[in-house]
């Protein structure tokens, strides 16, 4: 016996050492040796614990958690085991034991966040039991990370409509003549524009229309008509030619607006009678081998109330000039209601933060246009600094040229012209009256002539001479008018001021009107100042200045 206890010793410690090599312990009942391992029991078998995060919605919020169903209990595999029969000499020795496994370390799967699906967490369970008086341990569900809110973006302001400009009425086309037909046409005019709506017409206020019909076949007939909106006739005009006549040019109103005997088609249209409303504008012309054809049609609006608006029809063939000087509408198109006669009462709310004062060489204060201040002290400097000769019947010495002023007649002065047709531009305070007793300075047609041949035949320039150390400009008078002051024929007095002062300054002077002569008159916004250079009817003489 003492011989088999050490064998057995041996075989024991060569069973341990493979089981050692087998990675394995034996274990028992209470975790000793030579036993059976007892199962746990099934209620402390582990169960993996699932959890769900909130659910972001289609909003972006977050919907109220709900919890997934829990899935069947992860089996383990159970230790296998081993017997093992060890022959002795007289004994037979079995030994079974179970090999136990490691618990496998417990583990969070970082959830991965999709917007579009619901991030969980799972926790896979220990394989060694708990106590039984220890729960089982539930891993807590890692939170899925919140979204960001979206940013609610800023509203985008609704850009302020632009409002549709009002169309400018487009005059029908000319039809295009057939091959062998005569061609006929309109141009119209920049400053007396045909009825339209871009302008209303106030009640009461006559109109005068411009433009040119041209055929290349004698011109029968032009026609305009006002109809009301349901084709009413209103008022009509029409000027008729003969064939004979060949005729193929026909001005709507005459290039020389005279005031008498105007036979021109605007003369025939009596816009004044037209009551307010809307009515339709049409023109018409008829040639030979055309056929009466409708040259342009456009509806236009008449308004009333006491105050009106000047419209653009009421400059005498100037407006784009006026424009051009004053550089905005605002700065002449004023609103007015009727006084006595010609005179009118301006807004003074235009008025009066347009006007400015200049002072004379007499020192009186003149009112005038800020546009045209510049050009008035202009001209008062020239007045008060320049010096000219007369000589020849009569001998006016070296005078000041400010002494042939014998009468200051007015600049500013709120008024139409003596027709009622057309503005003054003394209402815009642009244009000045000297001398207007003086022969032949009044506003009348026939003062022409006298004015071309006196200054043009009998008026002779001599040049700057210096008398005195005062240098001045040197004239000869040849002719024989016998109305003077200061030794000057008065009809060479005006042009004498315009030529070395006022046309310096950059004034037309009414000498040059197409529809008139009015020598008085000096002005800013009727014409250019050019017009003394290219005039057929030029006067120009002296083309280099003192100072």
């Amino acid at each position: 016996m003492k011989n088999v206890l050490p064998l057995i010793k041996l075989i024991l410690l060569c069973v341990l050492a493979a089981l050692l090599l087998l990675g394995c312990a034996p274990t028992g009942e209470n975790g000793g040796f030579f036993g059976t391992p007892s199962a746990a029991p099934a209620s402390e078998t582990p169960e993996a614990s699932l959890s769900s995060a909130p659910e972001p919605t289609g909003n972006g919020a977050l919907s109220e958690t709900t919890s997934e169903p829990t899935p069947e209990p992860i089996a383990l595999p159970t230790a296998p085991e081993i017997s093992l029969m060890i022959p002795t000499p007289g004994i037979g020795l079995l030994i079974t034991f179970a090999p136990t496994l490691e618990p496998l370390p417990e583990q969070t799967l970082e959830p991965s966040f999709d917007p579009s699906s619901t991030p969980k967490t799972t926790v896979l369970p220990s394989s060694t039991p708990a106590p039984e008086d220890t729960p089982v341990p539930t891993a807590e569900p890692t939170p899925a990370p919140t979204p960001a809110p979206t940013p609610t973006p800023k509203p985008t302001a609704t850009p302020t409509p632009t409002p549709t400009p009002k169309p400018t009425p487009t005059p029908n086309p000319t039809p295009t003549p057939a091959p062998g037909q005569s061609a006929i046409s309109l141009t119209q005019s920049a400053n007396l524009p045909l009825p339209s709506l871009n302008e209303d017409i106030p009640q009461g206020q006559p109109l005068c229309i411009g433009g040119v019909v041209k055929s290349d076949s004698p011109i029968l007939s032009v026609t305009a008509e006002v109809t009301t909106q349901s084709g009413a006739g209103a008022i009509s005009g029409s000027v008729s030619f003969t064939e004979s006549q060949s005729v193929k040019r026909v001005e709507l109103v005459d290039p020389t607006f005279p005031k008498e005997n105007d036979t021109s088609l605007t003369k025939k249209l009596k816009f004044e009678q037209l009551a307010v409303g809307n009515y339709v504008f049409s023109l018409y012309a008829e040639a030979v081998g055309t056929g009466s054809t409708l040259l342009y049609s456009s509806a236009f609006k008449v308004v009333g109330g006491e105050w009106r608006q000047l419209v653009s029809n009421n400059l005498r063939n100037c407006y784009a000039y006026a424009l051009s000087f004053f550089g905005s509408r605002d700065q002449f198109m004023f609103r007015y209601r009727r006084a006595q006669g010609r005179q009118i009462e301006v807004e003074s709310s235009w008025l009066y933060p347009r006007m400015t004062s200049v002072t004379s060489p007499a020192g009186q204060t003149w009112y005038v246009h800020k546009k045209a201040a510049p050009h008035y002290n202009a001209a008062i400097n020239y007045m008060k600094t320049s010096f000219v000769r007369v000589r020849g019947t009569s001998d006016s010495g070296v005078i000041r040229l400010w002494e042939l002023v014998s009468t200051f007649d007015g600049i500013l002065n709120t008024r139409f012209v003596s027709a009622l047709d057309f503005i003054s531009h003394h209402a815009f305070g642009t244009a000045i009256d000297l001398n207007a007793s003086m022969t032949p300075n009044g506003n009348a047609l026939v003062n022409r002539a006298l004015i071309l041949s006196e200054v043009r035949d009998k008026l002779v320039y001599n040049g700057i001479k210096t008398e005195n150390g005062v240098s001045y400009y040197d004239f000869t008078y040849t002719g024989s008018y016998s109305e003077k002051h200061k030794n000057v024929p008065t009809t060479v007095v005006n042009y004498l001021l315009y030529e070395l002062a006022f046309y310096r300054a950059g004034f037309s002077w009414g000498y040059y009107y197409r529809h008139a002569c009015d020598a008085m008159h000096f002005g800013l916004s009727e014409m250019s100042a050019d017009t003394h250079n290219t005039s057929d009817r030029s006067l120009r003489k002296v083309y280099s200045y003192i100072g």
